[in-house]
């Protein structure tokens, strides 16, 4: 039996506390199950660069969730894939949205349209990770991190459409990576983040704010209770990143950046 749960909380960087303005959370996930059993989860992080980057991330992870979903259906294994067509498909989806918003396409791909993807596909069979941009997947408690890129400047999908500097020095970084294919056999659990799940890990032995009891380490997300509430992830992630006024000053949460994490495991009865 497999479980999932998911919950993402913005960033203080972003919230700005005790400051002016506000961004929004630019992370976006979700995931679909599949008719043979197993599913397939997706995290998109927009890029802060953008102006509403948060569009993108949210259309980005429902559009490659279902194209993956749907071509797995089809195929008799995961090697099967063709990752090309996934690509292109996913591609063709969001270009005719951004061309359908009018104006510049170039500048509207580049408000609305960055993001980077960090999916799995689990069934009953295998586990496969896979990417374009970067993030943060835990297999069994082994930490694997995905950048961060030269100039933090991480692949997009939408380069392929508007080009960019790493068109022409490594146009592979411009499709999806796969990163691993683990057997069901050896599967206890999967964790995906943003980049910003990276800061968490750091900060696990560091004391909640305004209390002595620590964050504690990312498989703490693992426990029964969150996948009993869709929403204790993203409670959690509010109370260790919730902010504090101290002095008359305001003290943001530890995690700077947005922070998103889905967490699959594997129940054996």
């Amino acid at each position: 039996m497999i479980r999932i749960a998911g919950g993402s909380v913005p960033g203080t960087d972003h919230t700005m506390p005790g400051q002016p303005g506000w961004k929004n959370n630019l992370d976006a996930y979700t995931w679909r199950y599949l008719p043979q059993g197993g599913v397939v989860a997706v995290v998109c992080d927009g890029c802060g660069s953008g102006k509403h980057s948060e569009v993108g991330a949210k259309l980005g992870t429902h559009l490659v969730a279902q194209i993956v979903s749907d071509e797995v259906v089809k195929m008799e294994s995961i090697d099967s894939l063709s990752w090309q067509r996934i690509k292109h498909l996913v591609l063709g989806q969001l270009s005719t949205v951004a061309k359908a918003m009018g104006g510049s396409l170039s500048e509207t791909i580049s408000d609305y349209f960055l993001f980077t993807i960090l999916g799995a596909i689990v069934t009953p069979e295998v586990l496969c990770v896979f990417s374009l941009g970067d993030g943060v997947y835990i297999i069994n408690n082994t930490v694997r991190e995905l950048g961060p890129f030269p100039g933090n400047s991480p692949p997009y999908l939408m380069y392929n459409l508007t080009g960019s500097e790493l068109t022409e020095a490594d146009p592979g970084s411009l499709d999806f990576q796969i990163h691993r294919f683990v057997s069901m056999s050896g599967f206890q659990s999967l964790i995906l983040g943003t980049d910003g799940v990276m800061n968490l890990i750091q900060n696990a032995e560091n004391p909640l704010p305004g209390k002595t009891d620590r964050i504690g380490p990312i498989n703490q997300f693992l426990d029964d209770r969150y996948f009993a509430n869709p929403d204790a992830i993203r409670r959690r992630l509010a109370i260790i990143n919730r902010e504090l006024v101290l002095d008359r000053i305001v003290v943001g949460g530890p995690l700077k950046d947005d922070t998103t994490v889905v967490v699959i495991r594997r129940d054996i009865p």
